[in-house]
């Protein structure tokens, strides 16, 4: 009978599978696609989160702390897996080596295995999961990106808005933190405009006009504490985001 730990490193594997195939170009477009399809099958499938809801759970009589500590660590392998395949998926990408659309897949499935329940370290705001938070918003943002080159503009919405909350989250935490933080405020600033403005094009590209001229007040309006001029390319890009997209220019930064 295949037991747990069995499945867990079988599904690692899965995942090597495809970073290694990409390394030597050993798969085609098509046969990669069926892989990740195959990985997005195991990682939305029940065992997975009785797994997840087990790693997580700070009770459990049926688990014990050893079994506890293989699921931990399994979870930090499943992390350093997906973001190995993503960086393999960025080389290969930048070399043409693989389509558009087989590069956002992949960008897409290293995304949801960093953000499953599984791999989660805990309390988000906690400032000791902020590395993990700006990762998440690092993967977040360029999948958005990725998907709105394609003019998969649902898509690119779904996961434009997930780097805006995770932004938001993280913001909190730095915020609460003891340590000079001036320098984290401003770059996470700097990145939530960039998404707002890239949430701008998705939502216009859906035709919801509204709602790109919704996000573009918001950003064109951030309330922000800085030295005069550190923003000045942030706000010409919403500028230039409204004037692109046919919405009323940035009049002192207001839309």
């Amino acid at each position: 009978m295949e037991t747990l730990e069995g499945r867990l490193a079988a599904f690692r594997a899965s995942i090597e599978y495809v970073t290694k195939s990409l390394e030597v170009d050993r798969l085609s477009d098509e046969e990669t696609l069926r892989s990740v399809t195959s990985i997005s099958e195991v990682l939305n499938s029940n065992w997975i989160s009785r797994v997840a809801d087990t790693t997580g759970s700070p009770t459990g009589s049926c688990v014990t702390m050893e079994q506890r500590f293989k699921l931990k660590m399994f979870a930090k392998q499943l992390e350093e897996v997906a973001i190995s395949l993503w960086n393999v998926t960025v080389g290969k990408q930048t070399l043409g080596s693989i389509k558009d659309t087989t590069a956002a897949v992949l960008r897409q499935i290293c995304y949801d295995l960093i953000v499953c329940p599984l791999c989660l370290p805990g309390d988000l705001n906690d400032p000791a999961n902020n590395p993990y938070m700006h990762r998440r918003i690092m993967m977040a943002a360029k999948v958005g990106k990725t998907w709105l080159d394609l003019e998969e503009f649902v898509k690119s919405s779904n996961l434009l808005t997930c780097a805006k909350t995770d932004i938001d989250t993280l913001m909190t935490s730095v915020k609460a933190s003891a340590d000079d933080k001036r320098q984290d405020i401003t770059s996470l600033n700097k990145q939530l405009m960039r998404v707002y403005c890239d949430m701008a094009v998705a939502a216009s590209g859906a035709k919801d006009h509204t709602r790109a001229f919704e996000v573009l007040t918001s950003a064109a309006n951030m309330d922000l504490a800085s030295g005069e001029g550190v923003y000045d390319r942030e706000f010409d890009r919403v500028s230039a985001t409204a004037y692109n997209l046919g919405l009323a220019a940035t009049n002192e930064r207001k839309l």
